[in-house]
């Protein structure tokens, strides 16, 4: 679905963990990041599958240390391609697990 609908659909998605959510339905897409609150405070690598529509990507990734939840780590390159061959960007978005 296009427009307002697939927008919609792509919120839902999103809030249920079901995949990315589109940034204005462009070549831009957010995924949630879930850390447990040692992860989040101690940092370090960890690696993590993008999974798009156009294919499942998997990435390396450094985690700082003391992130916070909210937190938006942008992944240069990593988002969905369009008709003209460029990609966007992904954004990882942290949550972080209460007391785990």
């Amino acid at each position: 679905p296009s427009g307002l609908l697939g927008r919609l659909a792509a919120v839902g998605r999103r809030l249920l963990g079901h995949g990315p959510a589109d940034e204005a339905g462009g070549r831009d897409v957010t995924f949630p990041l879930r850390l447990s609150a040692s992860e989040a405070a101690h940092g370090g690598p960890r690696r993590v599958t993008l999974r798009r529509a156009d294919g499942d990507d998997e990435v390396l990734l450094t985690i700082p240390a003391g992130v916070r939840g909210g937190t938006r780590l942008r992944l240069r390159g990593k988002g969905r391609r369009l008709e003209d061959g460029e990609r966007g960007d992904a954004y990882l978005v942290v949550e972080v697990a209460e007391g785990a």
